[in-house]
């Protein structure tokens, strides 16, 4: 563990000691004083929360990169890959293709063409997508596939089968159900970005430009997956993932497959209060149990930053507050509510009436992404002058995948 690591964790036990005082404080005597007491330790503990968990994601991608000497997997660069390696650093600084073209020529590489862009380095489709998991949740919490067709179908087992059953040695056998299965198909759209800056930055040797077009394309990648996996501004979902949100939503006493559960919170618009006939945990509680316990057993929850910091608060019915730093052996840096790990995404809806403001699932069985393909570049030098343009695409899908590994809290009575 990083000193860097062990310093926040420190800061996170003292903040949480602060917070449990001042959170009994303001029980005893609501006043303004103690509420914003309250709420600033509330948004310090968030912060130091993802303030670890970032670190921790570092040095994780530190140990690994040290681990990856050369191409990343522990074996050597070919000559081809070396030779690629220069020719996309020559075509990212100066737009000279000579030596990308040279390659094709010589049938060493064939993914590229100055039309459709060329395919980005590995190592530097890497940086992208460890820029894009850093700050999108769903990336770390999905199945994420490659695939080489236009589309990924998924065979889904929807219902068990009948086995068997039960008699003595003159028993006739029935014959067993077959289970119920379902093809889903995911398609991917394409999802583009477009930093650019100066030719002058691109000359400057002592810049890295390979790391400021990751963390750009990363970054906008990062604004628009996000959303999408869980909403999508269109409402369809059409040319671009299919958020699970899209999905229709039902109680969850009348589940059905296609459909995605959900458990009232107790109170229009809001959690319950403890006061109510159903307090928040309560909520959680069901929540919780929801889902089967194959699923149960990896699932996390999915809330906004606010979501979170009210949730914070709830304790249950012997005062003991339910949210901990959660820092284990099995999930370490982890917040924990009710014993399972929080996951923080602001395109989940904040608190409001009739809002699925919580999602709980285990997300590796609920939601897959799909990737086409590597990512694209083109280089643009001409159509913004004095700036460089960078046309940066790749083709994303995604969607639910099992419809009973997700369910969702809604903000109402019923």
């Amino acid at each position: 563990m990083s000193d860097d690591i062990k310093n926040l964790l420190e800061k996170q036990g003292r903040a949480f000691e602060e917070f449990k005082g001042a959170l009994a404080a303001e029980e005893k005597a609501r006043t303004t004083e103690s509420e914003a007491k309250t709420a600033k330790l509330n948004d310090e503990l968030t912060r130091l929360a993802k303030d670890i968990k970032s670190a921790n994601d570092r040095a994780e991608a530190a140990e690994s990169a040290a681990a990856r000497p050369n191409r990343g997997d522990g074996t050597k660069s070919t000559p081809e890959e070396i030779a690629y390696k220069a020719g996309f650093f020559d075509y990212i600084r100066k737009g000279n293709e000579n030596g990308l073209r040279d390659l094709e020529q010589k049938a060493l590489v064939t993914s590229n063409n100055a039309d459709g862009g060329y395919t980005v380095r590995p190592e530097l489709d890497t940086m992208i997508d460890r820029v894009a998991r850093a700050v999108t949740v769903m990336r770390s919490l999905a199945t994420v596939r490659s695939i080489n067709g236009r589309s990924l179908k998924k065979i889904t087992q929807k219902s068990g089968a009948a086995i068997g059953g039960w008699g003595n040695e003159t028993t006739a056998p029935t014959e067993t159900g077959t289970p119920a299965l379902v093809e889903l198909e995911l398609t991917p759209g394409t999802l583009w970005a477009e930093p650019r800056t100066t030719q002058e930055f691109l000359e400057d040797s002592d810049q890295n430009v390979e790391a400021w077009l990751a963390d750009e394309a990363g970054i906008a990648f990062n604004e628009q997956e996000e959303a999408a996996f869980i909403t999508s501004t269109t409402g369809t979902g059409v040319n671009r993932p299919r958020g699970f949100l899209l999905e229709t939503p039902i109680a969850n006493a009348s589940y059905a497959w296609g459909s995605i559960g959900y458990i009232a919170s107790g109170a229009a618009g809001a959690f319950a209060t403890a006061s109510s006939s159903v307090s928040p945990v309560d909520a959680f509680t069901d929540l919780l149990h929801a889902l089967k316990p194959i699923y149960r057993a990896n699932g996390r929850w999915l809330m906004a930053d606010a979501t979170v910091a009210t949730v914070r608060k709830f304790k249950d019915g012997s005062g003991n507050l339910q949210w901990r730093p959660g820092v284990t052996v099995s999930e370490p840096y982890v917040e924990l509510f009710l014993g399972k790990p929080i996951e923080y995404s602001d395109s989940m809806p904040v608190v409001a009436s009739n809002s699925y403001s919580v999602a709980f699932a285990d997300w590796r069985r609920a939601y897959t992404i799909v990737d086409r393909l590597g990512t694209q570049i083109i280089r643009d030098a001409l159509t913004a002058k004095p700036y460089v343009k960078f046309y940066v695409r790749r083709r994303v899908g995604g969607q639910v995948t099992n419809f009973e590994a997700i369910k969702l809290m809604k903000m109402a009575t019923s």
